[in-house]
């Protein structure tokens, strides 16, 4: 049976119509059950939260579909985290897509790939469909340490793993050393940065306390190459995401077998990945130093 997909919708009706679409011209879309998630509006977002509910409910997007509307508002982070527990204590598995993922025509295909061939490989804890647009060409699939959130999958098993108290994360990667590799040998400080402000109650990043579950038990992700997915929420719409061209990649277009890697990080595209955003953040901050310069000799 092909693992349910649960999506996860809000206020932003033409990135939601893009991803279902994308959904529906997928080759498994016929043979799976969509879980459509959409949370209740803050004040001021009543209008657009009932436009996209129309929406999800104007078509048939895949073979069964069941609207789930909350009453009270309860944010992204929660809602992800609180139903995407129910989904997979009641089949096990699960795939999962927020309303800014663009999909490759093959991304259930895949998806449900990955989780078949490892459903009992524990160190295996994660199936992402967003591959970092990194200088070189890279397998078709490989293993990282690398749970990003755009389009993923995950088993029961792993899922159990979740911890949501980031005290206890940054506490235990704090006393075992670990903030080097956890931020890429020191490449990718955002990580930490966003732990910390989790930590503060300052942010409640699912995301990132999932990611650093998984590191705590040294789990790993599997990835493909090209992307199976392209995140199309980075235009200043979305709750978490920032108004950038950065991540945009071109998805997957042909279907390749799944390949036999072994269950090992992949060093050299560790490194890869690393100096991607290492490269970033130089690039922002150029921008940055550009932009007050400007203002010191007012232009």
């Amino acid at each position: 049976m092909n693992a349910p997909v649960a999506l996860f919708v809000y206020n932003r009706p033409q990135h939601t119509l893009q991803t279902l679409l994308s959904l529906k011209a997928n080759t498994l879309a016929e043979s799976t059950a969509l879980y459509i998630y959409s949370d209740a509006p803050r004040k001021g977002h009543e209008l657009k939260v009932q436009e996209v509910r129309d929406l999800i409910s104007s078509q048939q997007w895949c073979g069964t579909v069941h609207i789930i509307e909350n009453e009270v508002n309860k944010g992204v982070d929660v809602n992800i985290v609180e139903n995407v527990t129910t989904l997979i204590d009641k089949y096990g598995k699960a795939i999962v897509i927020e309303d800014d993922c663009f999909l490759s025509k093959y991304f259930l295909q895949y998806m449900n790939d990955g989780l078949v061939k490892y459903e009992n490989e524990t160190r295996v804890m994660h199936v992402s469909g967003y591959c970092e647009p990194t200088k070189d060409a890279l397998p078709s699939s490989f293993f990282i340490q690398n749970a990003n959130g755009w389009g993923w999958a995950t088993w029961k098993r792993a899922w159990d793993c979740y911890e949501p108290n980031a005290v206890k994360l940054y506490d235990a990667i704090s006393k075992n050393n670990l903030f080097y590799k956890f931020n890429y040998e020191g490449k990718i400080l955002d990580a930490q940065k966003q732990l910390e402000s989790c930590v503060r109650g300052e942010m409640h990043n699912w995301d990132i306390k999932w990611y650093a579950s998984q590191f705590l038990m040294d789990g790993l992700a599997l990835k493909f190459y090209p992307s199976l997915v392209n995140n199309i929420g980075h235009d200043g719409s979305g709750e978490h995401c920032d108004d950038t061209a950065a991540f945009n990649v071109s998805v997957q277009q042909e279907y390749v077998p799944l390949q036999d890697v072994p269950i090992l990080e992949n060093t050299a595209i560790r490194k890869a990945v690393a100096d991607y955003f290492f490269n970033q953040s130089l690039s922002f901050l150029a921008k940055v130093k550009h932009v007050w310069m400007r203002k010191l000799i007012g232009l």
